[in-house]
């Protein structure tokens, strides 16, 4: 289980043999938990007790772990892009800093990177940018963090692959995304993954 203030570079590792853990954390801050387990990815759980309340028995987290398949999408903060352009916006840098380290922490796992758009503008445009910031992606992984390029493939899909129908600047918003999934598990018996099929 690692444990850290929210936002910090202050991190914890706690082992447990039975997957049962107990911490004490002080009042006032605000904490994030997730559970590790190898061939698995930990969901983040936030634990904030208010300085001015008195608790008085403790609260049980059921911490989420996913297991790590071919095709499962890896959940990401959004990034975000100047308007109409593959810029990487600063306030991105801390999603691709999660991928990073995931990719660093589980080196047999390679991804596929897609970039999409809304449906407003000439699909040729669209198409190449939405390849534009799949790329743009790749290259912050690769020259900023150096992870291996060969693990990462980076496509581009335009409007083909809406979350909705484009109906309103909200909706398109949310088609205007980037997705990262696991695409090969190049050894699964590192990952205590014995049993897994390469076309998972």
């Amino acid at each position: 289980v690692h444990t850290g203030f929210k936002h910090s570079e202050v991190r914890n590792v706690y082992v447990s043999e039975d997957g049962n853990y107990t911490i004490k954390v002080p009042k006032g801050g605000e904490y994030s938990i997730m559970a590790y387990k190898t061939g698995y990815e930990g969901k983040e759980e936030t634990v904030n007790y208010k300085r001015t309340h008195a608790y008085f028995k403790a609260k049980r987290l059921d911490l989420q772990l996913e297991r790590m398949v071919v095709g499962r999408k890896i959940d990401l903060a959004p990034i975000f892009f100047a308007q109409s352009t593959p810029n990487i916006l600063k306030d991105s840098y801390g999603a691709l800093d999660q991928l990073a380290d995931f990719l660093q922490e589980n080196p047999y796992i390679n991804v596929r990177i897609s970039g999409h758009t809304d449906n407003l503008g000439d699909k040729t445009v669209l198409q190449k940018l939405s390849e534009d910031r799949a790329k743009a992606v790749k290259r912050y992984l690769v020259y900023k963090r150096r992870i291996n390029p060969l693990r990462i493939d980076a496509i581009g899909l335009g409007d083909s692959q809406p979350v909705n129908e484009n109906a309103t600047e909200t909706m398109r918003k949310q088609n205007r995304r980037v997705e990262v999934e696991i695409s090969e598990i190049t050894d699964p018996e590192q990952l205590g993954m014995k049993d897994v099929k390469d076309n998972e």
